[in-house]
């Protein structure tokens, strides 16, 4: 498919460094600060669909459906708000209803027989066309070719849930420890404290680490090892992919595992969605803590012999920039806030690539009866 349109909105470039330009600007504060309000004035819009980092002529372009734009908000805000910086305006030619389909599509029941071997979706802004994710000669790729033609681009590529150290964690638990199921013996990353609708307080992790009951431990530096408690809410996996962890007894804290970062720890003192655009920062057990991502979907699918997670965030970094891996399962995604909190973001969920990894949003986890601690 095409590029993206030519946009009447579209500003020149600040200087000539082209795509370096977009890329440096992205990544810089004050840019963040720019997305946060955008989100704000129009990250609930229907037209708005996803960010090109790097358009290749020195631009961050918005993407937005002009028929569902029709009063202008998104093109207003990013004028408004784009000036002196490379952000601009994009109507994109794949409109928000035909993107709905192609997720619809790929968790319906007709493709239930050919799904397990993985395959998930977002919108490309770069492209213009919604990304999916599967092995490129499998029956879902020619499924998706043959009913949405140019308007998906299939990608060679097996998402996986990444169950897989971050050892030795003790109470009062953070998010980022490694766990691991005493049932199953499979290994993932803690989420952020929470509490229920009685002011309890537990963990998270990913609900596909492991089922309703499994006990939970932590610590390879005690015999035995250090309780982290059981699970008790999934969440409706696959539709949610998180799990709330609890044990009478128990302490948990609002605070984050960050190493190798500096510092080696955050206190999450708010709690917000990924922002389009926005760089992220991930904390597995597996991988560490990173913050080179940058989120290019709030509306991405994936899809496993489990079932299907809608509704993710989906963040990439550069090909050398290892984000995720096997282990990192349910660890927290945030941003940083000052020089030692936290806003948490949401949970990961799966990766493809090792640069890239999808979201649960932290309003999905929020909305399911839980309420991400912010104070110690």
């Amino acid at each position: 498919m095409a590029g993206l349109a030519t946009s009447a909105f579209a500003a020149e470039p600040l200087d000539s460094g082209g795509g370096d330009h977009a890329l440096d600007w992205v990544s810089s504060g004050d840019a963040q600060v720019t997305l946060q309000e955008l989100d704000g004035r129009v990250g609930a819009s229907s037209a708005l669909l996803g960010i090109d980092l790097n358009d290749g002529n020195g631009h961050v372009a918005v993407a937005y459906d002009p028929t569902h734009d029709a009063a202008g908000g998104v093109v207003a805000a990013v004028e408004e708000l784009g000036v002196d910086t490379p952000l601009v305006a994009t109507p994109s030619v794949l409109d928000a209803a035909t993107i709905a389909d192609v997720h619809t599509y790929l968790a319906s029941p007709e493709l239930d027989a050919d799904r397990g071997v993985g395959a998930a979706a977002y919108y490309d802004a770069h492209l213009d066309a919604v990304i999916v994710l599967t092995p490129a000669d499998g029956p879902v790729a020619a499924a998706m070719r043959d009913r949405f033609g140019e308007a998906v681009v299939v990608v060679d590529g097996v998402p996986s849930r990444l169950s897989g150290p971050r050892a030795g964690d003790l109470p009062a638990h953070w998010a980022g420890s490694q766990i691991w199921n005493a049932t199953t013996g499979a290994a993932c990353t803690s989420g952020f404290t929470t509490y229920n609708v009685f002011g309890v307080r537990g963990s998270l992790t990913a609900a596909h680490c492991g089922t309703l009951g499994h006990r939970w431990w932590s610590s390879w530096v005690t015999t035995p090892p250090y309780d982290f408690g059981s699970g008790w809410g999934n969440g409706a996996f696959p539709t949610q992919d998180f799990q709330w962890i609890y044990a009478a007894g128990i302490s948990y804290t609002n605070v984050i595992h960050t190493d190798p970062l500096t510092p080696a720890s955050r206190s999450v003192t708010a709690a917000a969605d990924p922002v389009l655009g926005a760089m992220v920062c991930v904390s597995g057990a597996a991988t560490g803590a990173t913050c080179t991502a940058n989120v290019v979907s709030t509306n991405a699918t994936n899809c496993d012999v489990w079932g299907c997670t809608p509704n993710l965030a989906y963040a990439a970094a550069s090909p050398w920039s290892p984000v995720a891996a096997a282990g990192d399962s349910g660890g927290p995604v945030y941003t940083n806030s000052g020089s030692s909190n936290a806003t948490a973001r949401g949970t990961i969920v799966a990766g493809v690539f090792g640069n890239d990894v999808f979201i649960q949003k932290v309003s999905t986890i929020q909305g399911a009866g839980l309420t991400v601690l912010t104070v110690p």
